[in-house]
């Protein structure tokens, strides 16, 4: 656990925070264990000194201190720590809820996530079951809370928070691991009836919405304020696929995307197909998934569709930088 939490800090650097996290938790839990983690966490740390030693002559110099561009060094390293300061309280209604960027709207489980750690860091019926669980269960849910507005006041207090173009918030990204688990420890204690579905209901968006993003093009410029809907299935509409399995078939167009559609609809199906045997109850259970599902996403679709000049000169680079070449319907299909 130590070598791994080490590692992560070397791809991103922010982990540092997750890791301190993680070491004050085992602390607590299993202090034994301690001196084992920062001794898997030694070789990593090791290894990251001595990269910034032979780029940047210390091995306390970070990247950050070197940026390239004198006017992004400026503009969004210059204050604080490399850019780093006090938290921005404006900052939070946008990378939390903004239909541009927000974390809880491209993975609206995540929000179930976060209630779901202080139901467990509370206590209470859903707990687990003993004295001796019932208080690890809050520690964990401790744990994920700590995480969470860890990571939240992090990218507050950065200057260049939003990152540019990207998928939602990027520099935050370690916490949707710690935020499915409350789910995952209270999904068997749910009661089987609006408690699963909903989960299940915000499961389906939050897998559509990144994987639409991520397989089709993950780099939304900033122009749009609602980039899945104004760009993204746009484009699909359009013709505009990446390469990937279905260009190796020969299939073009929208068809292009099928075999990742299929897979991604049998994972979804044995998420959303519940548990119960009986065949009225797992229809009630699909429609109640579906109502929520279809209620979010189509709630999303509805904002921000005026059109802007600035979102029309977006989407030209993009299509203008596309490749492979675009195809329609009527294009010709050649193998």
């Amino acid at each position: 656990a130590g070598f791994l939490a080490a590692a992560a800090v070397t791809l991103e650097y922010q982990g540092i925070l997750v890791a301190g996290a993680l070491a004050v938790y085992l602390a607590a839990r299993r202090p034994r264990a301690l001196a084992a983690f920062v001794l898997g966490a030694l070789p990593p740390a090791v290894a990251l000194g001595a990269y910034h030693t032979a780029l940047f002559g210390r091995p306390w110099i970070l990247p950050y201190a070197n940026i390239e561009n004198p006017v992004f060094a400026a503009t969004a390293h210059q204050a604080g720590f490399h850019g780093l300061s006090f938290p921005h309280l404006d900052a939070f209604p946008a990378f939390l809820f903004s239909p541009a960027y927000g974390l809880f709207v491209f993975s609206p489980v995540l929000l179930a996530g976060l209630v779901g750690a202080g139901v467990l860091a509370a206590g209470g019926p859903l707990a687990a079951r003993g004295p001796l669980a019932a208080r690890g269960s809050r520690r964990e849910g401790v744990l994920v809370l700590a995480i969470a507005a860890l990571m939240f006041l992090f990218l507050a207090g950065m200057s260049n928070w939003r990152a540019g173009w990207c998928v939602g918030p990027r520099y935050i990204a370690t916490v949707a691991p710690f935020l499915l688990l409350p789910l995952v420890q209270l999904w068997p204690r749910l009661p089987r009836g609006w408690g699963t579905a909903v989960i299940a209901g915000l499961t389906v968006p939050s897998v559509v919405l990144n994987v639409v993003s991520g397989a089709l093009y993950p780099h939304y410029p900033e122009a749009f304020d609602n980039p899945v809907f104004d760009l993204a299935f746009p484009l699909l509409g359009a013709g505009y696929t990446p390469y990937g399995l279905g260009w190796l078939l020969g299939w073009r167009g929208l068809a292009a995307m099928a075999p990742l559609g299929a897979l991604v609809a049998a994972a979804l199906a044995l998420v959303v197909a519940g548990d119960d045997p009986r065949p009225r109850h797992a229809a009630v259970h699909l429609g109640r998934v579906a109502a929520i599902a279809g209620g979010f996403l189509l709630a999303l679709s509805a904002y921000g569709r005026a059109p802007r000049a600035e979102e029309a000169r977006a989407t030209a680079t993009v299509e203008a930088l596309w490749s492979p070449p675009r195809t329609t319907p009527n294009s010709e299909t050649r193998r």
